[in-house]
């Protein structure tokens, strides 16, 4: 399929056609420094590079080679638009020094951890004898700047209101993701004609789930019990998905056209699978030269093979997948004492806690 073209003739073969159309009817035969001939090379160039640009817009039509502008458009065919930039959103725990016996209004307020980075509340009110709120705030920039601000970190008012002592954010802070890849949209169209079923497939609930963050690369979705659906989504690189996140996606399932109306639909997080690595290997006496780089490599193959384990739901702790990469980048031997195998259910991900691979030394092949 990588070769699916309309024109398949190269330069040269075009060239050579017309040459020989020529000298057939003219009767003159067409020598390597006529001039003639260089006349027929340039249009012959000519008719490739616009062969090349009619194979180009052909492929631009199918959803598998289809890339930029092209893409966006053809998303329309299936009611699938890009998705845009996000914001990130957080959760933030406000504290005033002493309760009240009246209400008290809070305007929106802005909070930092320390930067030009800042995240903006609602109005929210202190009803009589409260002297803490929980109140959701997004950042003001969109994009994935205001990710990953563990908790604790935002603890600094830029606008206090009166009886205010302190602020700081109870979770870390997510959701904000860049426009939404090419690659992310074809996929997206790709699964969309599940979106128009109303009898709520599964298909179509991780479509819509998809759709409420594009840092979100695996959903799954199961029914616990008669009319009770379980939705479950994970984030890139394995991180759990925030509250807030989890509402966006149980607000964008749950829309009328979307839900049908005997599904009571759950979002929860997934639940962490944790595991240990550590093993030890060695290195064969022919490759002793490249100790230094076969460890070096060795550790970037830990690091892909922690990547790849928590990158999906539903993906086994499988040590076999850890050998062959260990192996790959070097070693002769490996050693393992974890992790061991284990199932990992639908709505779980494994999750690494203690990383410690060991270097064991030279050893004969």
């Amino acid at each position: 399929m990588n070769d699916l073209n309309i024109h398949n003739e190269s330069s040269e073969e075009i060239l050579g056609r017309m040459v020989n159309k020529y000298e057939e009817l003219s009767g003159v035969s067409l020598g390597l420094a006529d001039e003639r001939r260089w006349l027929l090379q340039t249009v012959a160039y000519s008719l490739f590079i616009r062969n090349e640009t009619t194979n180009e817009g052909l492929k631009m039509n199918l959803l598998r080679y289809t890339k930029g502008d092209y893409a966006t458009e053809m998303g329309a065919f299936t009611d699938t638009e890009r998705l845009g930039a996000k914001k990130a959103s957080v959760l933030l725990n406000f504290e005033i020094e002493e309760a009240k016996e009246h209400l008290l209004g809070v305007n929106p307020v802005r909070v930092t951890p320390g930067n030009n980075i800042y995240f903006l509340t609602p109005y929210f009110e202190f009803k009589p004898g409260e002297t803490i709120k929980e109140v959701i705030a997004i950042c003001t920039k969109e994009g994935i700047v205001g990710n990953g601000y563990l908790p604790g970190e935002i603890n600094k008012i830029v606008d206090p209101f009166p009886f205010f002592k302190s602020v700081i954010n109870m979770e870390i802070s997510q959701g904000g993701a860049e426009i939404e890849s090419i690659e992310s949209l074809k996929e997206r169209i790709r699964n969309a004609p599940s979106k128009f079923s109303t009898a709520g497939p599964g298909d179509g609930y991780i479509y819509w789930a998809k759709t409420a963050n594009q840092e979100i690369i695996d959903v799954n979705v199961e029914m616990t019990a008669p009319g009770t659906v379980r939705i479950t989504p994970l984030m890139k690189g394995g991180v759990l998905p925030t509250d807030s996140v989890l509402q966006d996606v149980k607000a964008i399932c749950s829309a009328d056209k979307r839900r049908p109306l005997t599904d009571n639909l759950l979002v929860n997080k997934p639940t962490q699978i944790n595991y240990n690595i550590d093993f030890t290997y060695y290195i064969s006496n022919k490759n002793i030269g490249l100790v230094n780089e076969i460890q070096e490599n060795v550790n970037k193959a830990v690091s892909e093979y922690v990547t790849w384990q928590k990158a999906a739901l539903k993906r086994d702790i499988t040590p076999t997948e850890l050998v062959y990469l260990v192996r790959n980048a070097g070693a002769k031997r490996v050693s393992i004492v974890s992790p061991v195998f284990k199932k990992v259910n639908s709505f779980e991900v494994a999750k690494e806690v203690n990383v410690n691979p060991k270097y064991g030394g030279v050893e004969d092949d």
